[in-house]
């Protein structure tokens, strides 16, 4: 088997779940926890996205955690890369989601909330 044929079998949808079973095994510790998740989307004027997908999140110190998942999704695939860090009452969270159906879109959100 040569390299072209190596690189040809990784690529799309293939390549995403191999990075992730990588990064699972990379991560495995005790404070971590591997799920699968479920997700519709509904936009107003957009027919509806459903994305199934495998996750694992991971403790990162002692209030926050680390998450990544990849899986398919209507007519493509995605992978979404996220952290959430609490600090008494401020809460910092944020993602980076990237999803292909004809081209790689990505989406950057990072929120900041307060609890009274």
């Amino acid at each position: 088997m040569n390299f072209d044929t190596i690189r040809y079998h990784l690529t799309g949808p293939w390549a995403i779940v191999c990075y992730v079973l990588i990064l699972i095994l990379w991560l495995t510790d005790t404070n971590a926890d591997p799920y699968i998740e479920l997700k519709n989307k509904i936009k107003q004027h957009k027919e509806p996205i459903h994305q199934l997908g495998l996750g694992y999140e991971y403790k990162w110190y002692s209030n926050g955690k680390l998450y990544i998942e990849g899986g398919v999704r209507t007519e493509g695939y995605s992978t979404e890369f996220g952290y959430k860090y609490k600090w008494d009452r401020f809460t910092l969270k944020g993602k980076v989601e990237s999803s292909k159906v004809n081209n790689w879109n990505h989406v950057i959100e990072t929120k900041l909330r307060y609890s009274f």
